[in-house]
This record gives structure tokens, C-alpha cells and sequence, in this order.
């Protein structure tokens, strides 16, 4: 055994016995799930009136795509910065000639700065079934319209799950300030890149496709001894940037995770998604790939994460376990988040607060398993620090 090898054994599992044999401390490590494909639209987060798909402002979608049959999530955030009230939808057109169904699933909506609201209404009742609609040959069917809904200066954030089978379809996320100015044809606005008069440059921000809303970790199994208490260690192999290779692997008490290795050098990196933007390409958080040149901006807002793995109380008396978030100091991080009770619920982790989002329970003698899920919505920083703790 390695010297290194042998000195992660014995600070694995914190404190206990000295006979007790200490197991390597699990390897953080994520892995795309098959699931749905993410469509996330923040650029421009401000809305404007070029931004409108009214016939008499700028006559615009923000979003544009052609999309294969498949299953979908469309996350939106954005603020509004056009003087008057707004509404909002996202609209799915047939181009081709024959009926294609759409079934939508489930949505969420929010208003103001609580992102993880959309994600816990959604799933907080998600139904057993879909709802399945029939689009004819160059139909537009509103798979969500919010008229009137926000008001100016105001956030807002949504999402929705839906399907589509039989052929190809357009989907639009538009912006109005009536319903009824929705007239003629729009065209798509592309990749805004403009500086806003608050200094923001919206080519830090991005709208685009990734193949995957879901991240789950490899299973992460701790022991712990009568002993033990606070954060756990674990395995973390930090990306190289410069080489596109890894660091030796060391041991740490926590692990970052919604963030690249651009703007971390300590991220996960395995966890981060890459986006493909209609128009422009890939934005990959290991590669210079935004408009100003740069590691993108990204957080994996929308993304859904699974921390899975067990605990194993190698001790006598219950230990009480939990997974815990903790926001950078420079922003909050609103989410939503699954507890041990399977509930759906969100929270905003103020800046630099550490929160428990997942709870549960370990009698001595006992292996419990563990499936944690959260997700990061907006506006909200990421780059949050995890860890697992025994307390």
C-alpha cells in the first residue's frame, strides 16, 4: 500500500477505535442520466421591448429550435425590463405534414426570486399519465401561456415537462405584451450578446439545448464508527484545465458541485453539462466557448442531481446523517429539493448558509441507504459546496 493510500484509510471515517479498519473514502464522480433533454433559456435574462413577439415591438421569439421526437424539460428566467406588465409561452408549431402528438406533462411558475418554486409545484404533483394533444400539419399549439402574469422589474422562472412523438416539431419560448399582437410571422433573435445598461453582457448568458436533465452520482458508501461526527471525508480528482487531464486524487471533506473548473478549481467538473445553442454551437464548461471568449457562465441550472450511496454504523448508538448545501458568499442559491420523505419542497440558501437538504437515520449495527435530489434554479449562484455530515 502506498503511503498516500495508507494515510486516506486512516482519516477515512473520521474519528473511532484504532482496531477498527477505515475503508477508503468513496470517489466523487457524476454521470449523465437518459432521461430528458434540458432546453434552458436565460439570454437575455432582461427583457426588453426588442425582446417581444408583439407585431408592434420586436416582433421576436427568444427561442428557437426544431426538435426530434423525444421527451423534453424547458427551463426559462429571465426579468422584466420592458416598463409595463408581460406575459409569457412557449408554443409548439408542426412544419411537417402529417399530425404529430405532444403530450404535456407537468409545469411550475414562479415570480421573484424563490427559482426552486417552478421544480417543486412540478413535481410536487406530477401526474401518473400525460395529457396527449394531436397537432395537425402546421398548427401552433400553446403548450403554456402566462398573459398578464409579471409585472415590470420583476424575476420570473418556469418549467415544463412535456413529449413529442410522430415527427418533428418547432418550439418557441415568446415573451409579449399582448396576446392578441402576436400576429404574422417572428423572427428568431438569436444569440444576444448586447451590453445591458446595468453593465450585464448577455453573452454570459445562454439559451440551448443539453441531452440530459438529470446527474446522478456513482454510489457513495461511507462507514462510520461510534465516534464519528461532522462532514465526512471523500475522494475528490480535480479537472486540469490546461491538459484536459486530472490531478491525483485527494481526500476532503466536501466536494463542489454546479460549477466549472473555469470559475472553481476544486469543481466536480463530472457533473457540468455542455449546451447546444441554435445559431451559435456548443458552450462547453471546459472550453472558452461563450461570444466574449470565456468559460462559460454556468451553474447547471435545471439540472436535477441524485447523490445516492449508503451509510454503514459500524458503531452501537443511531447516528443521524445529512446532505447539506452551502451557498458561495457572493449570491443565494434558491432550489428545490426531495427529502428522505420523498416531498418535493424549495428554499433559497442565503449567501454563504449551509443547509440540510436530505435527513435520515442510521442505528448502530445498521446499512441505510441514501437518495438525495436537488435542483439549482435562478437567478442563483452556483459553485455550492457539499458535504456529508454525521451529527
Amino acid at each position: 500500500m502506498s503511503l498516500i493510500v495508507a494515510l486516506l484509510a486512516v482519516k477515512a471515517g473520521q474519528a473511532g477505535s484504532r482496531d477498527q479498519t477505515k475503508p477508503l473514502p468513496p470517489f466523487v464522480s457524476f454521470q449523465r442520466v437518459n432521461d430528458r433533454n434540458l432546453i434552458t433559456v436565460n439570454n437575455p435574462e432582461q427583457i426588453t421591448a426588442v425582446d417581444l413577439g408583439d407585431a408592434n415591438q420586436g416582433n421576436t421569439v427568444i427561442y428557437r429550435d426544431t426538435i426530434a421526437p423525444g421527451k423534453y424539460r424547458d427551463w426559462f428566467e429571465h426579468t422584466n425590463r420592458f416598463g409595463l406588465t408581460i406575459g409569457y409561452g412557449i408554443s409548439i408549431v408542426n412544419p411537417g405534414t402529417t399530425p404529430v402528438t405532444v403530450t404535456y406533462w407537468n409545469r411550475g411558475f414562479t415570480t421573484g426570486f424563490n427559482g426552486g418554486t417552478p421544480f417543486s409545484l412540478m413535481f410536487g404533483s406530477y401526474p401518473a399519465n400525460g395529457t396527449a394533444n394531436v397537432i395537425q400539419p402546421g398548427a401552433r399549439f400553446w403548450l403554456w401561456r402566462n398573459d398578464n402574469s409579471v409585472t415590470n422589474t420583476t424575476f420570473f422562472s418556469g418549467v415544463v415537462d412535456f413529449d413529442v412523438a410522430g415527427g418533428s416539431v418547432v418550439v418557441e419560448n415568446i415573451a409579449y405584451r399582448s396576446f392578441s399582437a402576436l400576429t404574422g410571422t417572428r423572427s428568431y433573435q438569436g444569440y444576444i450578446q448586447r451590453i445591458e445598461p446595468d453593465g450585464t453582457h448577455c453573452a454570459r448568458q445562454y439559451k440551448g439545448m443539453a441531452d440530459t436533465a438529470t446527474v446522478q452520482s456513482q454510489p457513495m458508501d461511507f462507514r462510520i464508527f461510534e465516534n464519528s461526527v461532522g462532514p465526512q471525508l471523500v475522494r475528490c480528482s480535480d479537472y486540469i484545465l490546461a491538459t484536459g487531464g486530472n490531478y491525483p486524487v485527494v481526500a476532503r471533506n466536501y466536494w463542489f458541485s454546479n460549477i466549472g473548473p473555469g470559475q472553481n478549481t476544486q469543481a466536480t467538473t463530472s457533473d457540468m453539462v455542455s449546451w447546444n445553442m441554435p445559431g451559435w454551437g456548443l458552450i462547453n464548461p471546459v472550453t472558452q466557448s461563450d461570444g466574449e471568449g470565456k468559460y462559460p457562465n454556468l451553474g447547471n441550472w435545471a439540472v436535477c442531481y441524485i447523490v445516492r450511496g449508503s451509510v454503514t454504523n459500524l458503531g452501537t448508538s443511531s447516528k443521524t446523517v445529512t446532505l447539506n448545501l452551502q451557498a458561495p458568499a457572493g449570491g443565494g442559491s434558491p432550489i428545490a429539493y426531495r427529502e428522505s420523505d420523498g416531498v418535493w419542497r424549495q428554499l433559497k440558501i442565503n449567501a454563504g448558509q449551509n443547509v440540510a437538504y436530505y435527513t435520515f437515520t442510521v442505528p448502530g449495527g445498521q446499512k441505510v441507504d441514501f437518495d438525495g435530489r436537488y435542483i439549482l434554479g435562478g437567478p442563483g449562484a452556483g459553485s455550492l459546496k457539499n458535504t456529508v455530515v454525521v451529527n
